[in-house]
């Protein structure tokens, strides 16, 4: 049964005629709200836009301290270890 379409059964002409006039009303509210919430879903892909690239560019920067921090501690560890090779227990 397509959507909105009225039961075939015996009706009086007003009772249909109000209905008929529900149905017409929601359809349209229908087509607003379809309109209204293509609307915002434009305006909410154009609002994450620039916070997808802030966030590409934080975990860039955080990949990059990262790597420095790493070679940091890798380039000093030689040294930990020479020198706690000579200490006594």
């Amino acid at each position: 049964m397509p959507l909105f379409e009225l039961p075939k059964m015996a009706m009086p002409a007003v009772f249909r005629g109000i209905a008929e006039h529900g149905v017409g009303g929601v359809e349209g509210k229908l087509r607003e709200d379809e309109a209204a919430s293509g609307e915002m879903a434009g305006a909410l892909r154009e609002t994450i836009r620039p916070t997808r690239r802030a966030a590409a560019d934080y975990g860039i920067k955080v990949i990059e301290i990262s790597s420095v921090n790493a070679t940091s501690a890798f380039d000093f560890s030689p040294i930990f270890w020479a020198r706690s090779r000579y200490r006594k227990s």
